[in-house]
């Protein structure tokens, strides 16, 4: 079976039910981390209108832009205390005291897209991410909403020719990797993506990353950033969830619910192949702006995953949960790559 045969296994038929079990009408303000308008993370706006239309109207979706009603890293516990009914946002902004949480939104040198979906849905990774949010206090459900492959490895206004090159530095950097770049002596910081732009612009910080290309160029990093490095190693694939407070979870039919669960498998499915289709045109365009699109040197590759398998081997060690997730993560891949091995052959082209 193919790659992109597996994603489409991926996601569940999207269907429209109707019936006495949609009876009851409910509207849920869904407020995300970032803005709506951006490339891909646009399907959102897709999976409004197909809960809605599934739903025969019975569910009103109301978005809400970052920081329209809570700050943009708050959404996870502005959900679970029904300040906001739903949030879209990524479990790695709890990083700072739930380190956990990153490993169900990215991790350095990490599973592929495909991969990553496939242990989400088949290999047990929305249940670990779902016991996440229970033991550590949150009443909310979450889910997949959005699937990304592999971003932008880094913008930078001076070259990185080796792991040397960050000491010093004042990076926006989010998630595992920011420990990563912090243990080779970079100052990391977690600002929002609105804010980024600037901050880079009046030389706050000296370089970041945020997203694929695609995003990048739509929020003009090429204007104030002269180097764009590749491949991402920090982010090969990234997750971001939707969270819906558990009480509003709990009080639609069991139609809505699936209603809602089966319009995020299609929005899953739908991001990765547009994001997949779409980043040489833009990585292209960067170029001609004068961006100096460059590799980072298999040196420095070797170098940060050097100081990756040391760090996650000392969170492991320190906390269970941690090794749970990674060793469930790594059973998955360890299946992908024995099914790689037999499968992915060098092809004749057309």
């Amino acid at each position: 079976m193919t790659k992109m045969a597996k994603l489409a296994l991926a996601a569940l038929p999207f269907v429209a039910m109707s019936g006495p079990s949609l009876a009851q009408d409910v509207t849920i303000t869904l407020q995300s981390a970032f803005p709506t308008s951006l490339p891909v993370i646009n399907t959102i706006r897709q999976f409004e209108a197909e809960v809605e239309a599934a739903s025969g109207g019975t569910i009103q979706i109301e978005l809400a832009e970052p920081g329209a009603i809570v700050p943009p890293f708050d959404i996870q516990h502005a959900v679970s205390d029904g300040e906001i009914e739903a949030g879209y946002t990524a479990a790695a902004y709890l990083h700072g005291s739930l380190p956990v949480a990153s490993f169900f939104t990215s991790m350095p040198f990490g599973p592929q897209a495909l991969d990553y979906m496939a242990w989400f849905y088949e290999g047990g990774g929305l249940e670990l991410n779902q016991r996440m949010y229970d033991d550590a206090g949150f009443d909310l459900v979450t889910m997949p909403l959005t699937f990304t492959g592999m971003e932008s490895g880094g913008w930078f206004n001076s070259p990185i020719e080796g792991t040397n090159d960050f000491a010093g530095l004042k990076l926006r950097w989010s998630g595992l990797a920011s420990e990563v770049l912090a243990s080779l002596g970079a100052d990391t910081v977690l600002i929002a993506g609105g804010e980024i732009f600037p901050s880079l612009e009046g030389g706050v910080i000296d370089g970041t990353e945020f997203s694929f290309p695609q995003v990048d160029l739509a929020l003009g990093f090429p204007d104030v950033a002269s180097f764009n490095y590749f491949p991402g190693w920090h982010q090969p694939s990234t997750m971001i969830e939707l969270v819906i407070n558990r009480d509003v979870w709990d009080g639609l039919t069991d139609s809505q619910r699936t209603i809602i669960d089966m319009a995020a498998r299609t929005n899953a499915m739908r991001s990765v192949l547009r994001m997949e289709y779409s980043q040489a045109a833009a990585v292209a365009q960067m170029a001609e702006q004068g961006v100096d699109v460059r590799l980072y040197s298999p040196e420095t590759l070797d170098s940060l995953r050097v100081a990756w398998d040391t760090l996650i081997s000392e969170m492991a060690a320190a906390d269970p949960f941690v090794a749970e997730v990674w060793d469930s993560l790594q059973a998955a891949r360890t299946q992908e790559d024995t099914w790689d091995a037999l499968t992915v052959a060098p092809m004749q082209r057309p």
